[in-house]
């Protein structure tokens, strides 16, 4: 008898020196952030704390994403193509009323194969897989991934969430009466209500903070997921926040958007200055002009929503810090991986509510709803061409951060990955193993991405070699590409016309020169590759 107890503390006091010698994983995900919106990728929005995994790790330049938050949440979550996970097009583009979200309404798809709107039960889940390998799971923030009980992070894996289960809501508890608070927030799966003193990026902070807790010598590694709502609208940011950056933005978007490209060719994130074409003020939204043609009025109060906006990431950048120092203290910063990205591009559309009050002065608290607009985000997107909700390379191109555990050492990186690949190069990194049920493609989905790490170490000169395909498609508007050529529509408002263009990526990523009259044979291939892919994850295509 004191045989077999003596057995099981020796094995338990061997799993827990396993399990603290794993490594822990932080992902932070920010929401609607532009390409070059960090001072590592060339900002002058100052994000030190950001920078600093940068400095000790990987920027990737060429991150893909898909064009809006819930389908690369599904990637992220299942490391399977969207259209396969559950979110083929937005649940909100699904619905009889997605007209007044300023979507294409396509009721007729919901629930059909990968359009369930939700993450669907085909797909398994990177915090399920962890917590089958001995991990702690956390994540607080937007889920966006399904409303009801059975969808609940708390059901896909979370041991720890406090989650937002819609798209988007005010950054603070506070409404303008008459206002009815209409999305839904759950702690554990339970609804609960929000605190007086909500913040969204300080509280969602603060809880991972609490989810992780003080233990110097856990007895599990955890995986936390940092699911910010900053900077997506509106712009809101704490009364400390709001004059931070007075003044920086009255130069106007062109001025800004040429520093930022000095400054990223410095960086040798980009070999030139070259940048993408404005919209013309008859297709841009609201038709707002450029800046020189503005008045006076529009010019104040265009510059003083960049200023909210940047504060707002000011925000995010000094939360990210309080992350940081807590793992330092408590001894697990080294032992940690980092995966910092955006969701998708900047948000360059107009979505307005009524009962709002968005006079100059009341900018930015907490009962104005206001959002950059177009020309803003033609700088954020620097130096690539549209944002957000669009195939077009300012929607579908995010900034990217990895650092390894242990690192020190900082690396610039050109070579093409996507959201997908973040499930299986954690899974190596903590060396974690897939039951055999998962991986059963009669049973799951299967991952679809690649792991970094051979790349990362240096093993490999790229993650997908010279001859990948990579595709995909949203609400309509889609692309394909090899290393070289990008084959490409966008059909949301009309802002590219329908028609395929064909764009040279190695010499052309802002995607202002339209080859494909010049090159018939290569736009053929590529809407050959197209068509094998709509056919392989079910594509519902919105421009049909």
């Amino acid at each position: 008898m004191k045989l077999n107890k003596l057995a099981l503390i020796t094995s338990l006091l061997v799993s827990t020196q396993l399990f603290a010698q794993k490594p822990n994983v932080v992902i932070i995900l920010a929401d609607d952030l532009g390409y070059s919106d960090l001072g590592s990728f060339g900002s002058e929005i100052k994000t030190p704390n950001i920078d600093s995994l940068a400095h000790q790790g990987t920027r990737f330049t060429n991150y893909h994403t898909p064009s809006t938050c819930s389908p690369t949440r599904s990637e992220l979550m299942s490391g399977t193509d969207h259209h396969q996970a559950g979110l083929g097009a937005m649940a909100e583009t699904m619905r009889e009323d997605a007209a007044k979200f300023d979507l294409m309404p396509r009721p007729q798809f919901l629930g059909k194969p990968g359009y369930e709107g939700y993450l669907n039960t085909r797909s398994m889940t990177l915090p399920q897989v962890l917590k089958d390998n001995g991990y702690k799971t956390l994540m607080a923030g937007k889920w966006h991934l399904g409303y009801t009980p059975e969808t609940n992070p708390a059901k896909r894996g979370f041991d720890f969430s406090y989650a937002l289960l819609n798209g988007a809501d005010s950054h603070f508890k506070t409404l303008p009466n008459g206002i009815e608070r209409k999305t839904i927030y759950t702690e554990n799966g339970q609804k609960v209500e929000l605190p007086d003193n909500f913040y969204s990026t300080d509280f969602f902070t603060q809880k991972v903070i609490e989810y992780i807790g003080n233990d110097k010598k856990p007895s599990q590694p955890f995986f936390a997921y940092v699911a910010l709502t900053a900077p997506h609208w509106p712009l809101q940011v704490p009364t400390n926040y709001l004059n931070i950056y007075k003044g920086h933005y009255d130069q106007g978007y062109d001025a800004i958007k040429q520093k930022r490209l000095e400054k990223m060719l410095k960086l040798k994130l980009i070999n030139s200055t070259k940048t993408a074409n404005v919209v013309s003020k008859e297709l841009a939204p609201m038709n707002l002009d450029t800046w020189n043609n503005l008045t006076a009025e529009q010019k104040k109060i265009e510059a003083r929503k960049m200023e909210i906006y940047a504060a707002q990431i000011k925000n995010m950048d000094d939360n990210v810090g309080k992350l940081i120092k807590h793992l330092k203290n408590i001894k697990q910063y080294d032992n940690t991986l980092f995966i910092f990205m955006s969701d998708n591009g900047a948000e360059g559309f107009y979505r307005p509510l009524p009962g709002y009050d968005n006079s100059y002065n009341n900018l930015g608290k907490t009962k104005s709803y206001e959002l950059i607009g177009p020309r803003w985000t033609e700088v954020s997107s620097a130096p690539f061409s549209l944002w957000k909700g669009t195939a077009a390379e300012g929607g579908v191109s995010a900034p990217a951060i990895v650092k390894l555990p242990n690192s020190t050492t900082a690396k610039i990186s050109n070579s093409f990955v996507n959201v997908k690949d973040v499930f299986p190069t954690v899974l190596e990194v903590t060396q974690s193993s897939l039951k055999p049920d998962y991986q059963d493609p009669s049973k799951f989905n299967q991952l679809s991405g690649k792991s970094w790490i051979s790349y990362l170490k240096g093993k490999t000169n790229s993650v997908y070699g010279e001859n990948f395909i990579y595709a995909d498609e949203l609400h309509g508007d889609a692309y394909v590409r090899n290393k070289k050529w990008k084959l490409t529509r966008t059909i949301t408002k009309n802002l590219s016309g329908p028609d395929w263009k064909l764009y040279d990526l190695e010499n052309d990523r802002t995607e202002t020169t339209d080859l494909s009259k010049k090159h018939p044979e290569i736009v053929k291939q590529l809407q050959q590759e197209y068509v094998k892919y709509t056919q392989r994850v079910g594509v519902q295509d919105f421009a049909e």
